[in-house]
Parts: structure tokens; sequence; C-alpha cells
């Protein structure tokens, strides 16, 4: 409604052949829920498909905080905890 091109995660394989570069990669509470061992490979996979300069915005449950790990354990699909280390 605001002239913004969105997709989600799972339409971006299918639509990411011939689109332009993007801009932004907004990604709310989606990292924690990527095995530990395939999360550099998922943000390799978002970074290829940013323009120069583009961005990442990211936000998970805070690791290192005992009120983020409330959220953080109390859903069975999180499965890594990102912090600041």
């Amino acid at each position: 409604a605001k002239g913004f091109d969105a997709v989600t995660d799972s339409e971006l394989d299918a639509t990411a052949a011939g689109r332009p570069a993007a801009d932004l990669i907004v990604l709310f509470d989606v990292l924690e829920h990527i095995p530990r061992e395939a999360l550099v490979g998922a943000l390799d996979r978002y970074r290829s498909l940013l323009r120069p300069g583009g961005c990442i915005l990211a936000r998970v449950p805070n690791g290192d905080s005992p009120f983020g790990l409330l959220n953080q354990h109390g859903d069975l699909t999180h499965c890594t905890t990102i912090g600041s280390e």
C-alpha cells in the first residue's frame, strides 16, 4: 500500500531471479529460528540479494538478557540464541 516491493522468505528464491537488488532486507524474529550451523549461510544468502550499500535490519530475542531469554526459550521453534558474543 505504501509502494514498497515486499516479499516473504518463502517467496524470495522464486522471485529473486530477474529482480533488482534489494535496498533493505528486514528480518524480525527470523534468525533465532535458523540452526546455528546454517546461520552464516543464511546471512550470506540474504547479503547476496542486497545492492552495494544495502542493509539488513534484524531483530532477535536478546540472548544476553534474562528478559530476552524468556522469549527465546518460551518458543520451541527457537534453535539459536543470539547475544553480543
